[in-house]
């Protein structure tokens, strides 16, 4: 969601167009992501946790597949639980907004 760089330079839109899947490795980005107040609001609203709204969001990209890292069975239910969540198209809007300031985007 934070990280752009790949609609910014032109990898999501020549995956699409070339029918190859994108892979999201950090999906959550190690956890940023859910202290992200619009994200926070939209998971509290649907009844969700901060992750799962994350993944739901990725998983509704064209072409794009996500491995989310859990090591623990509570937080694989909890990615699972992306697969059933339900969102507004302005929901889908408001996290389309969503972006890090550049030098947070690639941590030392």
């Amino acid at each position: 969601l934070h990280n752009r760089l790949y609609v910014k330079n032109g990898v999501l839109e020549f995956c699409q167009k070339n029918s190859i899947l994108l892979t999201a490795y950090s999906p959550i980005e190690r956890g940023h992501l859910v202290s992200d107040p619009t994200v926070r609001n939209i998971a509290e609203r649907s009844g969700a946790t901060p992750a799962q709204v994350a993944l739901h969001w990725l998983l509704r990209q064209s072409g794009v597949i996500a491995l989310p890292m859990s090591t623990r069975k509570d937080h694989l239910q909890e990615n699972l639980g992306a697969l059933d969540l339900k969102l507004s198209e302005d929901d889908f809007e408001a996290l389309n907004r969503i972006e890090l300031p550049e030098e947070s985007l690639w941590p030392e």
